[in-house]
């Protein structure tokens, strides 16, 4: 059976991985991703790419070594809620034809339930 810190690490590495899953996808589909966003009216929106990829990479990594857990994770918390209001929120409010926003909204959500509990158990010490 698996004690609490490894259970905490396992944790860590799967929300990590989603983060480096995401990174992926926009480094695959650039071009689109881009489009995406300035539909979305994002400002910057290449400059506002390249920064969420960089955090996607960099958060990923520094949360499956576990380096930096409480800023980082609320680093991480504020761009989902961000990246949230600005896509799968916005569909929904303005029926923008994007059919998934409902189950993004959801995700996303959930996402942000795992960096909170991440954090609760970094600050205590698992």
């Amino acid at each position: 059976m698996m004690n609490a810190h490894q259970l905490y690490t396992v944790a860590r590495c799967l929300v990590a991985l989603m983060f480096l899953m995401s990174a992926v996808g926009k480094a695959s589909s650039w071009q689109e991703t881009s489009g995406l966003m300035r539909k979305h009216h994002i400002p910057f929106a290449t400059v506002s790419l390249v920064a969420s990829f960089v955090l996607e990479v960099v958060g990923g990594i520094f949360l499956a070594l576990g380096l930096f857990m409480v800023p980082l994770t609320w680093l991480l918390i504020i761009y989902v809620l961000a990246a949230t209001v600005s896509f799968p929120l916005q569909d929904l409010m303005t029926n923008n034809g994007r059919a998934q926003g409902l189950q993004l909204l959801g995700s996303n959500l959930a996402i942000v339930g795992g960096l909170i509990a991440l954090v609760a158990c970094a600050i205590t010490g698992i």
